[in-house]
């Protein structure tokens, strides 16, 4: 990156901090008397949701069930191979197919 590129992207950059930190203390209430002044320096940080753990079981039982049906797939390819290694299977049901629907080849 040049360095027109760099500066321009650190304004930006620094412009979007400010009116961050600018609209965290305008939304912190007035302080009151009782507080001590020290804590105008820490700043308020936005609270971000947390993620539920229902969600997390949601996702994790559909991954399982993508791996599930994606291991059955491979099953069920690899014994058609096999089929096929021992009989004329494959020939034979693709024959019959363009037989029936009248594909000529």
């Amino acid at each position: 990156m040049g360095k027109k590129k760099s500066k321009k992207l650190r304004r930006i950059l620094q412009a979007q901090q400010a009116a961050q930190q600018a609209d965290v203390q305008a939304a912190t209430p007035a302080m009151s008397a009782t507080e001590p002044s020290n804590s105008q320096s820490v700043l308020v940080q936005p609270v971000q949701p947390a993620v539920e753990e229902n969600e997390v079981k949601e996702v994790r039982s559909e991954i399982r069930k993508i791996l599930i049906t994606v291991g059955i797939l491979v099953l069920l390819i690899v014994a058609i191979y096999l089929a096929n290694l021992k009989t004329d299977f494959i020939l034979r049901l693709g024959a019959w197919l363009s037989k029936v629907l009248n594909i000529n080849v």
